[in-house]
């Protein structure tokens, strides 16, 4: 999860080409985030799936258990009447899957040779994240707006490289993300004829794996940073 649900006012998807504010792509999804106006507005959700509601396969077998649940909210309106409005959001998400070991790979003879590759006979695999996201609407006259945001997003998946039955926990991985994203933008009228439109953005972005055999966070590649302007 990169960005909140809470977050996006509109999703459009352009299919006759783009303009260059959106890049050089044929076709490209484009979303429009919430912002805060005059009024005050809010929401707040949770969502959770007990085990009790989940039904058996059709050839009979039972799921594996497993626990689900996200939950967030959002707040926004105005700071000064008029002119100056913000907005913010916040989702969570914590889900953890019990995967059960292909009974064919637990070998006792192997494990009593190697016993480092010893295992339980099920591992426990997860998908937390969590998603932060602030905005501010400066209005300056009829002609002039200033816009300023910030997103943070974390995840990390403990045994989240597979949830393939033929691994154990000795054999697999924890994946990460973890991304900051800063937007500002001037638009501006300047008489009946010129008009500004002005964007700077910086992005940093993180993306983490490590083998369970260490209890380090070993990137598998340098964190990518980009800014851009328009």
């Amino acid at each position: 999860m990169s960005i909140s649900q809470e977050t996006i006012k509109e999703f459009t998807v352009i299919t006759n080409g783009t303009s260059a504010e959106y890049g050089a792509r044929r076709r490209r999804g484009v979303g429009r985030d919430q912002s805060g106006g005059n009024d005050w507005s809010g929401s707040l959700f949770y969502y959770t799936q007990p085990q009790s509601t989940i039904s058996n396969f059709p050839d009979g077998r039972e799921p594996a258990d497993q626990e689900k649940s996200q939950w967030g909210g959002s707040f926004g309106g105005p700071i000064l009447k008029d002119n100056l409005f913000f907005f913010a959001s916040y989702d969570t998400q914590d889900k953890s899957e019990t995967v059960p070991i292909d009974s064919r790979v637990l070998d006792a003879d192997i494990f009593a040779k190697w016993p480092s590759l010893e295992t339980a006979d099920n591992y426990l695999s997860t998908q937390d994240g969590q998603v932060l996201f602030g905005r501010v609407d400066w209005l300056l006259g009829t002609d002039h707006r200033i816009m300023a945001r910030a997103n943070y997003a974390d995840y990390e998946g403990i045994n989240g490289t597979s949830t393939s039955p033929t691994r154990a926990d000795s054999y697999n991985g924890i994946e990460g993300m973890f991304s900051r994203s800063y937007v500002a933008n001037w638009s501006a009228v300047f008489g009946d004829n010129f008009t500004n439109d002005l964007t700077l953005q910086y992005v940093l972005e993180d993306t983490r794996a490590a083998t369970r055999a260490s209890s380090c966070r070993h990137p598998t590649a340098e964190p990518v940073r980009s800014a851009t302007a328009r």
